[in-house]
């Protein structure tokens, strides 16, 4: 077992810092959260209270979901005063930020690479751009899903009708995802969660607002054809959507990204994807008159999510790859 502080943003990502604490909890090891609470700015008093906490603590191991929050000064002191391994989860770009403040962000977050001893990346595509700038130890970790969050389950007909769609969105709007979604407002499709500029799809949305866990499960489940169309930092790797969506057993439709194969889902067995937008359209046509083939694939999906990629399952790896000896688990 080791003993970790976790630093990470408990309001925002959708339960990311949570659950992966909890996840190394299980395999026995020491686990402390600090809350960056929002914070994109390298606050300096927050920099200074994640010092005292970590040199208070005396962590074996630092890890950061995600580093925008941490000037590189606060990670070259903890480095130096508490001798522990610094390692963080990337799941954006790890060398770009899309805030306020991006330029300074951007630079920070290069500055910061160097002190890292381990970085993680949802996506394979960063990998070599990371060894490239100096980083030796950077390993695939991919998005996950908590199975006590996203399941299968029954809906009523009222809420079928509400939620239910030959298509469905969940997620907020970038121009590229506006783009396919410009292209499938003849189908019966509800948009969830975005607030889009465009009239057209505008009249799609159901609800502009945060949508719960609870609501995303319930939507998987009753559409027919759940879209995932992955956030703009994505080039080869799929964010967490898929795997909540697979985990609820909803029917996926995504663009084909080359992770997926590492993944080990495949194609028109655990998920369906596409490469071009007559092909998306093809597919919508040919499985929304197929519930059979959607039912059979969703399951399929199901299993395999909540084999290979449950937090659990992530912990799991970081725990190999930090030579962190773990606990076997019986559940996820």
């Amino acid at each position: 077992m080791a003993r970790f502080l976790i630093i990470g943003d408990c309001q925002h990502f959708v339960g990311i810092t949570q659950n992966i604490a909890s996840a190394l909890q299980s395999f026995d090891n020491e686990v402390s959260v600090f809350d960056t609470i929002g914070d994109f700015c390298c606050n300096k008093s927050l920099n200074s209270s994640i010092i005292d906490t970590a040199i208070a603590y005396k962590p074996d191991i630092v890890f950061f979901i995600r580093n925008e929050t941490i000037h590189y000064s606060t990670l070259q002191i903890i480095k130096k005063q508490c001798s522990a391994t610094l390692a963080a989860w990337w799941l954006d770009d790890p060398l770009i930020s899309f805030g306020k403040d991006e330029l300074f962000v951007h630079q920070n977050n290069y500055e910061s690479i160097r002190f890292f001893d381990y970085l993680f990346v949802f996506d394979s595509f960063h990998i070599p751009r990371l060894r490239r700038i100096g980083c030796p130890n950077v390993h695939l970790l991919p998005c996950a899903y908590n199975p006590h969050e996203y399941f299968p389950q029954e809906v009523t007909e009222e809420e079928h009708a509400y939620y239910g769609s030959d298509v469905s969105f969940i997620g907020t709007p970038y121009t590229d995802r506006g783009r396919i979604l410009a292209q499938l407002l003849n189908y019966n499709i509800k948009l969830w969660g975005g607030k889009w500029s465009n009239p057209r799809i505008a009249e799609h949305t159901v609800k502009d607002t945060l949508i719960t866990t609870e609501e995303c499960r319930t939507i998987f489940f009753s559409s027919a054809i759940n879209l995932v169309l992955p956030q703009v930092q994505s080039v080869h790797g799929y964010n967490q959507s898929l795997f909540q969506a697979l985990g609820s057993q909803g029917f996926i439709i995504a663009p084909f990204l080359n992770d997926i194969e590492k993944y080990g889902l495949q194609k028109d067995h655990d998920i369906v994807t596409y490469e071009t937008i007559d092909e998306l359209k093809s597919k919508i046509d040919y499985y929304l008159t197929r519930p059979n083939e959607r039912l059979r694939i969703a399951r399929n999906g199901y299993t395999s999510v909540l084999r290979n990629h449950t937090y659990k399952n992530r912990a799991k790896e970081v725990c190999s790859v930090l030579g962190i000896s773990s606990v076997q688990y019986t559940a996820n």
